[in-house]
């Protein structure tokens, strides 16, 4: 029902007299409206919160399996015989390399100028594998014999050089030699009229232990280490492979670790933080949660893991160039960090994993579907839901509480109306009189 914008017999500003009363009835909501604003504030910073303790979690559990921080590094004193990698399963150790051959594949070569004067088939096989047939047409080139050869994908690459075919084997070693034959015996295009080179493995020794091998990158003859020969070594004079702890991405790790202590901690501290100057408070000001992950956050770095030595001074963070800021704030002293894995870098890798494992372990739990984080999100998901209840319950309210308003003011008009209609009646009547007796 529309309001009036004023009353036609009592003269009342109708619309300014609702709008007043409808003020003080709207209180209630929006004491609730601004409790679910206050809530879905908390809500997002708690949001905030989980997802940096879940990048604190991916972080920790990095550092947390200690086969994991061992990474190393090799080196070879003439890097023209062959270069080298290695992989996290690698020890450090020094050994001596002599190369006394590379592993090459068989070549076969004709004679210069054969012709193909008459169709035939050549059959193509190297080592153990599949024979394959190849069709030549009458009156082929020696190029499109290669072409041809090419095509059937028979293990071998064919190519003319000089006027002379020329095949080598795709794959080195000494088992992998070529066997061609032609149902022409004459046409030049067997293995028995062709020269070339026979397929040989590599032969090297380290530390005197001597190994063969078909390819020219040998795999794990030193555990984790992979060498990829390049030439031979002089006789006598052996080359010397290094394998030595790198740091480097152990240090990167427990880096990643501490910005990520960081930035929760940070996070925490920034939302649940009370600005006393301007005096204002932030979302999370006062929340329990949050006040007891930090403080389990920190606990942990004052707390021995569970299978460390409390009296070994390797045990202890700062000891191993983990430093705490008189504000709580990590950091990574490299030179001490450096120090700690020069001297034992077992223990050093120890000590963090441990670390690592309580603070995956922790972080993991506050995460976890009933664990604190989410406790609290539940709690603040619950208020939200019950105040969004009461804000329908109480808009329901202001239109009855409104309709009601508006309907005693028209019942007040109509009343007033019939007041005076009553009024101007006998108001008439007895004017009536009075002409009556006067007359």
């Amino acid at each position: 029902m529309a309001i009036a914008s004023s009353g036609i017999i009592s003269g009342l500003d109708v619309s300014s007299l609702i709008k007043a009363s409808m003020v003080y009835e709207r209180l209630p909501l929006e004491r609730l409206q601004k409790q679910l604003s206050t809530t879905e504030s908390k809500i997002s910073a708690m949001g905030q919160i989980k997802s940096a303790i879940g990048s604190l979690q991916e972080a920790a559990k990095a550092i947390s399996n200690s086969e994991d921080l061992y990474s190393y590094k090799a080196s070879l004193s003439n890097t023209d015989v062959a270069t080298v990698s290695t992989s996290g399963k690698a020890t450090a150790g020094s050994y001596q390399v002599e190369v006394g051959q590379l592993a090459t594949s068989h070549k076969l070569i004709s004679a210069a100028g054969i012709s193909v004067s008459e169709a035939e088939t050549l059959t193509v096989q190297v080592g153990g594998g599949a024979a394959k047939d190849v069709s030549i047409k009458a009156n082929a080139s020696l190029s499109d014999v290669a072409k041809a050869i090419n095509d059937a994908d028979a293990g071998v690459s064919a190519t003319v050089v000089n006027r002379q075919l020329v095949l080598t084997g795709k794959e080195t070693g000494a088992a992998n030699q070529i066997s061609i034959t032609s149902t022409k015996a004459s046409s030049g295009l067997n293995s028995s009229s062709m020269t070339g080179t026979a397929a040989q493995d590599a032969e090297l020794t380290i530390d005197g232990i001597a190994i063969q091998s078909a390819s020219n990158t040998i795999t794990d003859a030193v555990t984790g280490v992979d060498l990829t020969l390049k030439a031979e070594t002089e006789a006598g004079k052996p080359i010397q492979l290094t394998i030595s702890n790198d740091p480097a991405d152990f240090e990167s790790k427990l880096k990643t670790f501490v910005d990520a202590y960081n930035k929760a901690r940070d996070t925490m501290k920034n939302l649940s933080s009370y600005d006393a100057t301007n005096k204002s408070a932030a979302a999370l000001n006062g929340d329990g949660a949050v006040s007891s992950a930090l403080d389990q956050l920190r606990g942990l770095l004052s707390k021995v893991p569970e299978g460390l030595d409390q009296n070994d001074p390797s045990s202890f963070l700062a000891n191993l160039g983990v430093e705490t800021s008189s504000a709580g704030v990590l950091s990574v002293n490299t030179s001490r960090f450096q120090s700690a894995m020069d001297t034992d870098f077992a223990s050093v890798a120890k000590s963090i994993a441990a670390y690592g494992s309580a603070f995956d372990a922790l972080t993991t739990q506050m995460n976890a579907s009933d664990g604190l984080i989410a406790n609290r999100l539940d709690g603040l998901n619950a208020t939200t839901s019950r105040l969004n209840d009461g804000i329908s319950a109480q808009e329901r309210r202001l239109e009855i509480v409104q309709a009601r308003y508006e309907k005693q003011y028209v019942d007040l008009e109509t009343l007033l109306s019939s007041l005076t209609t009553t009024s101007n009646y006998l108001t008439q009547q007895l004017a009536s009189l009075s002409k009556l007796s006067s007359g």
